[in-house]
């Protein structure tokens, strides 16, 4: 995965743990469920050593420590709730199966999806504004469309007032 323009840099800690929870599910999808633990210590202890371009965007980004903090309370809240975010977010997608997604947006909307569901203080514009920014950083060219129109499908699904009465 190679980062690409300076402009999609993220400011704060939330913004940098947010991108890093990415990278870090990313890296998850190479091991079978039940050994996230160890795929993560394995990650912690050995980084990436960059792209082709030399930049080192997950080491730079894990020298954070209020950044892999959020990162770690992200991925640790999908882990627990993956089964429940994957649904929502195949229930929002009319055309594509998860699985067919490019592993990008696939994490991207897994993350964000967990950050709705698990944090409802965080505003939904600033979680839409920050999925979109890391699809553009790391997914394709059209990554940035596709992750916005499906997660706010999936925030409209999460905050339906019919759907609460009915759980």
């Amino acid at each position: 995965m190679n980062a690409k323009s300076a402009d999609t840099t993220p400011n704060g800690p939330r913004a940098r743990g947010r991108e890093l929870a990415v990278l870090v599910l990313c890296h998850l999808e190479r091991f079978d469920a039940g050994e996230e633990g160890e795929a993560r210590q394995l990650l912690w202890s050995s980084p990436p050593r960059g792209d082709e371009a030399g930049e080192d965007a997950f080491a730079r980004l894990a020298e954070d420590a209020d950044a892999r903090a959020f990162a770690d309370e992200l991925v640790d809240a999908w882990v627990a709730a993956r089964e429940g975010v994957d649904a929502e977010i195949g229930q929002a997608s009319e055309r594509w199966r998860l699985d067919r997604m490019d592993r990008v947006d696939r994490n991207v909307l897994r993350v964000a999806t967990t950050e709705l569901s698990v944090q409802p203080d965080t505003p939904r514009g600033v979680v839409l504004s920050e999925a979109a920014r890391i699809a553009r950083r790391y997914g394709s060219d059209r990554s940035a469309r596709f992750v916005n129109g499906l997660l706010d499908a999936v925030a409209k699904r999460l905050s339906d007032p019919a759907r609460v009465s009915r759980a």
